[in-house]
């Protein structure tokens, strides 16, 4: 079916593609590494404030906020977290809509 060098052609794609995915694998496994530390994620927190300064200043501020609640009168923060969620849950489909009329779509 196939001459000397038809397979011999195939025998190396098969070992380069081998070859490519060890590599793959051992990207991989240092990307999880990397991922796994405590300097990655400070990293990217800052690179996060820097893109986003309002919206990391209102997100410090409502955290702030609750906590205060929650150190003055602990069974309150249930109820914040509750109406965070609503709003946020109502919010959602209000921003897509708004994201897509903008875009014109």
């Amino acid at each position: 079916m196939f001459g000397e060098a038809g397979l011999e052609t195939l025998r190396l794609r098969k070992e380069l593609l081998v070859l490519k995915s060890d590599t793959n694998r051992l990207l991989l496994a240092s990307e999880l590494q990397r991922v796994g530390t405590p300097e990655f994620w400070l990293v990217e927190a800052g690179k996060v404030a820097r893109r986003h300064p309002v919206l990391t200043a209102a997100l410090g501020g409502g955290v702030g906020l609750l906590a205060i609640q929650t150190l003055r009168r602990p069974g309150t923060a249930v109820g914040w977290l509750r109406q965070l969620c609503t709003l946020s849950s109502a919010a959602l489909p209000l921003w897509k809509l708004f994201k897509s009329s903008m875009r014109g779509e």
